[in-house]
């Protein structure tokens, strides 16, 4: 059964028992792995957008929260060693579709393009811009990638 299927209007399982106010449904769903929720349906929406009840709303924020603290260190931690199959790996974990390849190391706020200019890496640096790094998020100590 693949989660992530989408109907005539581009919305998945997740979309539409968000939509329906199911939060068994939305519960069971956000179990599996291999579940997206970042998706968009033809009208540009997550199921977080169109979901149906505070509680739902929730679930599916704690459950993106849970991701990015789970797979975002190690982004952070592969960057910083240069080893891009290693972060490829990561990031084509479905779940990985919640992170936010900007994400922000907390001690140091330092995102993955951060860490991989250190490095050394030129082509996961690249890499990570194709996939949309922004070269001028500043780090705590103001820094943006460029000026590393």
């Amino acid at each position: 059964l693949d989660v992530n299927q989408r109907d005539v209007e581009g919305n998945t399982p997740l979309h539409l028992a968000a939509k329906a106010g199911r939060a068994d449904v939305v519960r069971e769903l956000l179990e599996r792995k291999d579940v997206d929720i970042s998706l968009r349906n033809d009208e540009d929406q997550m199921a977080v957008d169109i979901a149906r009840g505070a509680d739902i709303v929730d679930m599916i924020v704690a459950y993106r929260d849970d991701i990015v603290n789970q797979i975002a260190p190690h982004v952070h931690q592969a960057a910083s060693k240069g080893d891009m199959e290693h972060v490829k790996r990561l990031l084509a974990d479905p779940r990985a579709g919640a992170l936010d390849i900007n994400h922000q190391n907390p001690m140091t706020g330092r995102t993955a393009l951060h860490e991989a200019i250190v490095a050394g890496n030129a082509d996961l640096v690249r890499y990570l811009l194709q996939r949309g790094a922004d070269p001028f998020v500043r780090d705590k100590k103001n820094k943006t990638a460029l000026e590393l």
